[in-house]
């Protein structure tokens, strides 16, 4: 008996998921890489402005520095010592354009000087 038809057969119709499957894996590691770039690149602004809170254009170099490495709506917020960084950006992927949904990152870190040392948050 020949079941190599069967088998064709078989692996055409698996073929489709199993590619959504690896293209679903694929899609979350961008935006998780993604995500983890956002987040560096946020508490790396919030270094530079504890670094150089007296400066008078620290708030627009820190803007400047996020530019660089972020899409999307950024906002920097400095009172009484606490740097404030809010990131908002849509992503578009593979997805987003079959399901007309855009992923969304959201961050909100703040920085802080406590006894000498800064601290970074995610708030």
């Amino acid at each position: 008996m020949n079941n190599k038809g069967q088998t064709l057969v078989l692996f055409v119709l698996v073929l489709p998921l199993l590619m959504m499957i690896i293209a679903g894996v694929i899609e979350m590691g961008n935006l998780s890489l993604t995500k983890s770039n956002y987040e560096s690149s946020v508490v790396s602004a919030i270094q530079y402005g504890l670094d150089n809170i007296d400066k008078e254009d620290v708030k627009d170099k820190m803007i400047s520095l996020l530019d660089q490495n972020i899409k999307g709506t950024k906002s920097v917020e400095i009172t009484d010592g606490i740097i404030k960084v809010h990131v908002t950006s849509d992503l578009d992927g593979l997805f987003s354009k079959i399901f007309k949904e855009h992923y969304e990152i959201n961050l909100t870190y703040k920085g802080y000087l406590e006894d000498g040392e800064k601290r970074i948050v995610k708030d």
